[in-house]
């Protein structure tokens, strides 16, 4: 993949070799990556620098918008995992793979998309202002965590890891994964 602004490193990943099962019969290789996951430093990203917090968060976003950039997969379903199968996502289903979806409609019916009914009636509409924005599909990392980040010593993220996540999900997927760690 090529860099984000601000520069950023090349996202390290070899989608279809032999060490970690995503789908059945589908495996990612993830090699060698310098740095350290981000909670493993002495410093965690509340007590970074303005500047330090801006790099990080560019580097992150520039990522992001290059998995993003790999749109929907060429074939139905449109949220689905590594060719057109079932995928994992600990937000869903800490045990199984779920999946595949044949549209956002059909993917957002699902009992993990919806807010119940007993919810703060304010998180209730800003759901329904949500589901009514037009979403694209993309390719998504599916597990963005600290624990998921590699940084080098100055804080500046240099690798991307845990991919057996990875699926083609709304956009905002990744966006939304804070409210889970």
């Amino acid at each position: 993949m090529s860099s984000s602004t601000p520069p950023s490193p090349r996202l390290p990943f070899s989608m279809f070799s032999s060490t970690l099962r995503v789908a059945p019969f589908i495996l990612i290789d993830m090699m060698g990556v310098p740095g350290k996951p981000l909670p493993q430093m002495p410093r965690n990203a509340n007590q970074l620098s303005e500047t330090e917090l801006e790099f990080f968060a560019g580097t992150i976003r520039g990522w992001l918008t290059e998995l993003c950039s790999l749109g929907p997969p060429p074939s139905s379903p449109l949220v689905c995992g590594f060719m057109d199968n079932p995928f994992m996502s600990y937000r869903i289903d800490h045990s199984d793979f779920v999946g595949a979806f044949a549209s956002l409609a059909e993917f957002h019916a699902q009992y993990f998309c919806t807010v119940p009914p007993q919810a703060d009636p304010e998180i209730c509409e800003l759901a329904e202002r949500i589901r009514k924005k037009p979403n694209r599909v993309c390719f998504t990392h599916g597990d963005l965590s600290p624990n998921n980040i590699l940084v080098n010593e100055n804080y500046v993220p240099v690798g991307l890891i845990d991919f057996e996540c990875a699926a083609w999900m709304p956009e905002y997927w990744d966006l939304t994964t804070s409210i889970y760690i």
